[in-house]
């Protein structure tokens, strides 16, 4: 909580299998890749079109709809 890390990519269908419909993304943290729940994550330093998706993203989740 409260770690920077880098998203680089979305997980693909394959990947992503386990994700209980939730939108899953590839980030670096501590030297290692994981795949995490984009809903996890909050942006910094992002740009407007990356920060209107996530931010879009996040109220999906918070009206109970899933990917």
């Amino acid at each position: 909580m409260g770690e920077r890390v880098a998203v680089t990519g979305m997980l693909d269908d394959d990947e992503a299998a386990d994700s209980l419909g939730e939108m899953q993304v590839e980030i670096e943290w501590q030297g290692r890749t994981l795949g995490v729940p984009l809903a996890q994550l909050r942006g910094v330093g992002v740009n407007n079109e990356t920060a209107e998706a996530i931010a879009g993203w996040h109220y999906w989740i918070a009206q109970g709809r899933q990917f």
